[in-house]
């Protein structure tokens, strides 16, 4: 995946999505629906909007899960909510929202997304807060 960001023609597209609100694990038809409605609405941005950048505004997971790996459970459901962008092969940066907050897994949650080829930024931690993402 080509992580330069530059323009096209004189123009630069960022896609942004926030309050995603899906759950980590899929674990019943509903939840099954939710996800597929999610994916038609992100291939019809990706195909409308051909974006040079997507930008996740946080609260994409708003679910939190005991279990012994958090990062990778968290990364897998990255990986699933967020296939048709990243079958797209688009870059992405994300902040957090205060559902990751909430869940007190902030550094897990970055480690997550920092696992992720698409995802491009560097967290300053000169600034406050869990990520900033700095392009």
């Amino acid at each position: 995946m080509n992580k330069q960001l530059k323009f096209k023609d004189g123009k630069f597209k960022i896609m942004v999505l926030g309050d995603i609100h899906e759950r980590l694990v899929i674990d019943n038809t509903e939840n099954e629906l939710k996800q597929k409605d999610a994916h038609k609405l992100f291939e019809a941005g990706v195909k409308k909007l051909k974006p040079d950048l997507v930008v996740l505004l946080g609260d994409t997971c708003s679910e939190y899960v005991e279990c012994e790996d958090y990062t990778a459970l968290h990364k897998a459901a990255l990986e699933r909510i967020l296939k048709p962008i990243l079958d797209a092969k688009i870059p992405m940066c994300y902040c957090l929202g205060n559902h990751e907050h909430d869940a007190k897994k902030e550094k897990e949650i970055v480690a997550a997304y920092e696992m992720i080829d698409a995802f491009i930024g560097e967290n300053d931690e000169s600034a406050p807060g869990d990520f900033n993402c700095n392009l």
